[in-house]
């Protein structure tokens, strides 16, 4: 029973494999933002926070945002953002009311050092482009299945998905947009929609 031992054992089924093979990956993107980080002078927070910022719009600059986003404390936020003022790659950005309330941009030199940070993922970019479209399509999909599972399980912060929008639903099973008001094909759909609001199902 040699063979049927190793299949059956727990530690070799498909889905071990398949979370061993998810883990290997996140070490190689935590190597590859640390070597980055390093080459740039950052830590790997500040590196992230660059990132984030170049890729989103301009509201998701606030502390509360933030620390929700990197599930690390206001406190900690705080004293990044602090540092990367002194460094000059963000500013803090007031809302003109007289009130304290403000959010985080990138500075011109900010920009710069973001673009440069995002170059992190090339690698990996390079290994998914090998894949065949239609398998890059189905492991989007397969991914986003997973993101939507631990965020209904409380063990990630909301994402701003498609599914998790107000105004997402499906029609004839096909992918729909209300405030696009068109179908979507399964690669369209976002991770990270600046106009995403939260729905009410469950």
């Amino acid at each position: 029973m040699g063979n049927q031992g190793i299949r059956q054992s727990g530690g070799n089924s498909v889905e071990k494999k398949i979370f061993g093979a998810l883990e290997k990956i996140s070490h190689v993107l935590r190597f590859l933002a640390w070597k980055k980080a390093t080459e740039l002078a950052l830590t790997p927070i500040q590196l992230q926070i660059l990132i984030y910022l170049l890729r989103g719009s301009p509201e998701r600059g606030k502390v509360g945002l933030l620390a929700r986003e990197f599930n690390i404390s206001k406190a900690s936020i705080s004293d990044t953002i602090r540092l990367m003022v002194d460094k000059k790659l963000v500013e803090k950005s007031f809302n003109g009311t007289g009130g304290r309330d403000f959010i985080i941009e990138l500075t011109p030199m900010g920009v710069e050092m973001a673009n440069k940070a995002a170059q992190m993922d090339a690698e990996i970019l390079n290994a998914i482009t090998r894949i065949l479209p239609a398998g890059r399509t189905s492991l989007f999909s397969r991914l986003g299945e997973i993101l939507l599972d631990l965020q209904r399980a409380a063990v990630m912060p909301v994402q701003r998905m498609c599914q998790t929008c107000h105004h997402y639903s499906t029609m004839d099973n096909k992918h729909f947009c209300g405030l696009l008001e068109r179908s979507m094909r399964p690669a369209q759909l976002q991770l990270d929609c600046p106009e995403h609001q939260m729905s009410a199902r469950p």
